[in-house]
């Protein structure tokens, strides 16, 4: 693997501190990467997943960063195959490797499928699998189970009761499914977020009447073996639109949950607010705080609770020094507001997820349109102490930021497009020789890889920059199907399909 990387230091100084509390890492190519889910691993350092446009082998792909404690990026991969394939959220697993889940539409006819990779601790391919019915799914959040597998949710249209349902699936260590659930009326549902408290799975998402389009806020319990115990639907004010993004586990065997609603009905600008809410292990709701007067504040992504049982929340707001920002929010243990702060350029930037580290230090995910070398690109940005104020205290109008730029290249060097390469016959007999037609002024090719439709390599052959070469397939007792052909070189790859038959 080559790995191009350049390194920007910025530094932005409005008055002299000792430290410097806050650290700014951002991460991508030159095309959309969006992050999406980050954890914290056993060296602490930091796993963030998400999707790429500008890395990979199709229009998006499952795109994995892994970096040291201080966010200096150590290697990154690419998953998937060659259509859109977006992975949105990663769990740790006992060997220090990762489960990556989200959805896909490579595979199985190109249907939208809910999708699950299994990667070592160097970011190695392990397996893949794809779950669903005959029609679209889509898996949107995770959570260990005891047995090192997952719990995994998100939403269905394969056999529904309605438009949708929302879709819990519970698999081993191997990704062998141990059972599924829908959970489905004549309505829209979908699950967003899921947690393991006490015993139970815990999963919150949203409802929608596909004839009026307004939504309310969907909560239910499972069992561990996959028994629906309740479930909730939460709909405060009618005519707006409410949809919980998250639940966290809390003190007291309590959970945390948080959200959005819009009013579409109010003035522009003033149609959006955000949603926080503590519930108990039956689902009575102990708080919810949702204001009476809707602003700029699009969601809180994400709530967690910190050592000190302050309420540590994610926001995307508009405003800030661009047209949207990151905001972080304290709330303390009383739900008292105690300190928020807006981060960004002067672009669009997106807030996601938050942790409290294992140093007891802060660190969140986002999303820059601000800085970095493409359209949007992976943003981690993290504190040196255990509260947004900085370690000295200093005061918000004050910060230093660094910022690291990753130019990378598993397989997304510089993509050349099929037409520039003629490869013949296709469809090729199973015992047939393949030939492949070539420019070579248009890029420096050295080895032609066969990838089967889960993306193993199956062959390779070494080859001179010629402008026609050939790939004998005689001697891989090829079944009949789709395969992927790759051309590699320093500086380019290609991608071309071909249909192999008896």
């Amino acid at each position: 693997m080559r790995i191009i990387r350049i390194i920007l230091f910025a530094i932005v100084s409005f008055q002299a501190v000792a430290q410097q509390p806050l650290r700014y890492r951002i991460y991508g190519g030159a095309n959309q990467d969006e992050a999406e889910d980050f954890v914290e691993t056993h060296d602490k350092g930091f796993l963030i997943c998400g999707s790429s446009s500008s890395f990979g082998q199709g229009a998006s792909s499952v795109y994995v960063i892994k970096t040291d404690s201080n966010g200096i990026f150590k290697w990154g991969q690419t998953y998937g195959w060659i259509n859109s394939d977006r992975g949105m959220s990663i769990q740790n697993t006992p060997d220090h490797g990762a489960f990556i889940s989200g959805f896909s539409n490579s595979f199985n006819n190109f249907d939208y499928d809910a999708y699950v990779v299994r990667i070592d601790s160097d970011g190695v391919f392990q397996w893949q699998r794809t779950y669903g019915g005959n029609d679209w799914d889509f898996l949107y959040a995770s959570y260990p189970t005891p047995d090192s597998g997952l719990v995994l949710v998100g939403e269905t249209y394969s056999d529904t009761q309605g438009d949708a349902d929302a879709y819990m699936i519970r698999i081993n260590k191997s990704g062998d499914v141990v059972w599924s659930r829908k959970l489905g009326t004549a309505y829209h549902e979908r699950f967003n977020s899921v947690t393991i408290m006490e015993n139970s799975i815990y999963a919150c998402g949203k409802i929608t009447d596909p004839a009026t389009m307004t939504s309310a806020m969907l909560i239910a319990r499972y069992s561990p073996d996959g028994t629906f115990i309740d479930s909730s639907m939460i709909h405060p004010v009618p005519g707006r639109n409410y949809e919980l993004s998250s639940i966290t586990n809390a003190s007291y065997s309590d959970l945390l949950l948080s959200g959005g609603l819009v009013d579409p009905g109010a003035p522009a600008g003033a149609q959006q607010a955000e949603i926080r809410m503590r519930i108990d292990t039956n689902l009575t709701v102990m708080w919810l705080e949702s204001p009476a007067n809707l602003g700029a504040t699009k969601v809180c992504r994400h709530t967690f609770e910190d050592n000190r049982g302050h309420m540590m929340c994610t926001y995307t707001v508009n405003g800030g020094n661009g047209k949207t920002a990151m905001f972080l929010a304290d709330f303390n243990a009383g739900n008292g507001y105690v300190y928020g702060q807006t981060y960004g350029g002067l672009e669009e930037e997106e807030g996601v997820k938050g942790m409290i580290t294992s140093r007891n230090t802060l660190a969140f995910l986002g999303n820059t349109y601000s800085w970095g070398h493409g359209d949007q690109d992976y943003w981690l940005v993290l504190f040196k102490a255990d509260t947004l104020i900085s370690d000295a205290g200093m005061p918000s109008s004050a910060f230093y930021y660094h910022m690291d730029t990753i130019y990378l290249s598993p397989i997304g060097l510089k993509e050349i497009a099929s037409s520039e390469t003629k490869l013949f016959p296709n469809p090729v007999s199973n015992n047939g020789v393949l030939t492949i037609i070539h420019d070579p002024s248009t890029a420096n090719f050295s080895s032609i890889e066969l990838l089967d439709i889960q993306g193993r390599k199956l062959g390779a052959v070494a080859i001179d920059n010629a402008e026609e070469f050939y790939f004998d397939l005689r001697d891989l007792t090829l079944a009949t199907g789709m395969y992927i052909v790759r051309l590699k070189g320093d500086e380019a790859v290609q991608t071309i399909k071909i249909s192999v038959q008896d």
